[in-house]
């Protein structure tokens, strides 16, 4: 998968957003309408990274290596510009839209640290904006009592909280700092108490500004499937 991705994708990053079932680049790459239009993405950059690090782990080839640095550097150069990651870029890399998302910020801060750790490398620009993006992050959870997406309404959404659970574990065991592991803590509470369906299982989509569950919401469909959640759960038995 990953010669064939990087035959028909690369070999330069950044990485294309989707492809038709011929290779092509489809006119519109969005896969939701509410989304500006747009070349590159944080996200599809953010998840291949995901996905090649895991790949590293029992594939610890040269080009593999040299792909991921590539895209840590990416982010970190183009898509961090004051103090928050630009979700989408045009083709000159330039913003198409000024929303910023809390749950993408501290999943790319923990999924960073996590490609640099199973890669053996040292990176101080991308550990020092690791940090930053875990205490804006914190900042804005104790502020809003979890974490809002950018969307009208606003909502707190179920993949958000869960990436903030594991990035703040993450960020207190490389930096001992307490305050991470009780907001590890807090943000576990806040899941237990307004996302889980203590009663018929699964989570909940997510709440409203006033922690309200989004009854109109699906628990599993085309957006939600059980990955972040069960993800961040497997992380803290990892960890």
């Amino acid at each position: 998968m990953f010669e064939t991705i990087e035959q028909h994708c690369g070999p330069f990053v950044p990485y294309n957003e989707a492809f038709n079932e011929s290779w092509q680049i489809p006119v519109d790459s969005r896969l939701d309408v509410h989304e500006p239009q747009f070349a590159y993405s944080l996200n599809a950059q953010l998840h291949l990274m995901e996905a090649y690090t895991a790949l590293y782990k029992v594939y610890p080839d040269t080009r593999l290596l040299q792909r991921l640095l590539q895209l840590g550097a990416f982010i970190q150069e183009k898509l961090y510009s004051s103090s928050h990651l630009i979700l989408w870029v045009d083709r000159s890399l330039q913003p198409v839209s000024q929303a910023f998302s809390p749950g993408h910020e501290i999943e790319t801060a923990w999924l960073l640290m996590d490609m640099l750790e199973h890669t053996q490398q040292t990176n101080e620009k991308i550990k020092r904006m690791a940090f930053q993006l875990g205490y804006q992050v914190r900042q804005h959870m104790h502020a809003h009592d979890g974490l809002m997406e950018p969307i009208v309404p606003a909502e707190k959404q179920w993949w958000a909280q869960a990436e903030a659970m594991t990035g703040f574990l993450r960020l207190y065991m490389l930096s001992h700092d307490k305050a991470f592991l009780r907001d590890t803590v807090y943000m576990w509470c806040l899941i237990d108490r307004y996302f889980i369906d203590h009663t018929r299982g699964e989570w909940f989509w997510g709440v409203d500004e006033h922690n309200q569950i989004l009854a109109h919401r699906y628990k599993a469909g085309f957006w939600k499937g059980p990955y972040h959640a069960v993800r961040a759960l497997l992380q803290h038995i990892q960890l």
